[in-house]
């Protein structure tokens, strides 16, 4: 499976779970054959907020190459739609910053402390997936989308969480997968002792088994942070290597349905990639395509800044594409070259040079491709 695929897959997977828990949403608990029965009887699954809050994110991050808070609300104010069931502190924070307001003064004082809902996390996996390979830099920028609208540190905290939950199973082959390594490498670096418990819980869970009315009282299916994000977290831990078992079992959880699910079925889709996703749920799944062409734009930018963000021939930062070494191999971060205009021209020249001579084996298009490898 191919980081593309991935990408896709975490992109697409949250979009769908968003979807499918948008009929729930509110509801005290709900059974797993309900949830199927409205999909088949759906002729489109609708998104909600998050996924549209989630594309904003990831299209800020094309654009600019990192989380720019300034970009990012004015993006969420453009695109806002009251219809698509936005949580109260965003759409007290996006009604006013509309109106002039800024962002900086508002999220301080939209709640005493800032908010500490789960307004954050739902939107924050593009970030997850972008700064998959830094650590570092995936809790800064996490951070950073995060205080546009949520400033409670309970908030911002599980906007983080589910980042790295989300950046872990992008570099993460499922082969090599195990929930309680997995789980382990989550508590590293946390900063609360509330998320840490959470964690806790989820462990002692997943060795002994936990009952619906268990999950919902210790871990939560509520609106806040600290109480829906370690819950999805969970429903992909109980359930992974199997998609549509991780997005029924959020979903029947009731509560905050729909971002639960979304954050459970984009880390899920992340680690098992697109393929792996039901294709009768996909082919209904609203904005699909977009949400498609997304997904891929930020793997390029992702490719991007994986390899410097310039030239590897002659260094320059002008005009510089992402060409793939070899067209026959799989859309991997190490299949992929930064050239400039130029230098990429001269190359497709000295390509079509080379194999205009006739050659009477095909070992010359392997020595050709492994000359122009980058080291």
């Amino acid at each position: 499976m191919t980081r593309l695929e991935k990408f896709v897959g975490g992109m697409i997977g949250a979009a769908v779970g968003d979807a499918t828990g948008r009929p729930f949403e509110g509801s005290a608990s709900v059974t797993k054959e309900e949830i199927e029965k409205m999909i088949s009887s759906s002729s489109v699954l609708t998104v909600t907020d998050d996924t549209l809050m989630s594309l904003d994110v990831a299209r800020s991050i094309v654009e600019k190459g990192k989380v720019d808070p300034d970009d990012l609300i004015e993006k969420f104010v453009l695109s806002y739609d009251p219809a698509r069931g936005y949580g109260i502190t965003t759409t007290l924070v996006l009604e006013k910053v509309k109106n002039g307001a800024d962002w900086r003064e508002v999220t301080r004082k939209v709640a005493e402390g800032g908010s500490w809902g789960n307004g954050a996390a739902m939107r924050v996996l593009p970030v997850g997936l972008f700064f998959c390979d830094d650590m570092t830099a995936l809790f800064e920028a996490a951070e950073q989308s995060s205080i546009v609208t949520h400033f409670h540190p309970l908030a911002v905290e599980g906007a983080k969480l589910q980042a790295k939950a989300v950046a872990l199973a992008a570099i993460t082959d499922f082969s090599e997968f195990d929930r309680f390594d997995f789980l382990n490498s989550l508590v590293e670096g946390l900063n609360s002792e509330a998320y840490v418990e959470k964690l806790k819980k989820i462990e002692e869970f997943l060795k002994h088994g936990a009952s619906k009315k268990e999950v919902v009282s210790q871990l939560g299916n509520g609106g806040e942070a600290l109480n829906s994000v370690p819950t999805a977290i969970y429903t992909f831990l109980a359930n992974a290597g199997d998609f549509r078992a991780t997005i029924l079992q959020a979903v029947s959880l009731g509560g905050d349905a729909d971002t639960i699910a979304s954050m459970s079925g984009g880390i899920a889709g992340t680690l098992l990639g697109i393929h792996k996703i039901p294709e009768e749920w996909t082919k209904k799944l609203e904005m699909r395509e977009e949400i498609e062409k997304v997904a891929k734009d930020l793997f390029f930018s992702h490719v991007r800044k994986v390899l410097g963000e310039r030239c590897e021939i002659c260094l320059s930062e002008e005009a510089v594409e992402v060409c793939k070494l070899d067209e026959e191999a799989g859309n991997e971060v190490s299949n992929f070259i930064l050239l400039c205009r130029t230098c990429r021209r001269e190359m497709e020249r000295e390509k079509e040079e080379f194999f205009a001579k006739p050659r009477k084996y095909g070992k010359y298009r392997a020595i050709y491709r492994k000359a122009h490898k980058r080291k």
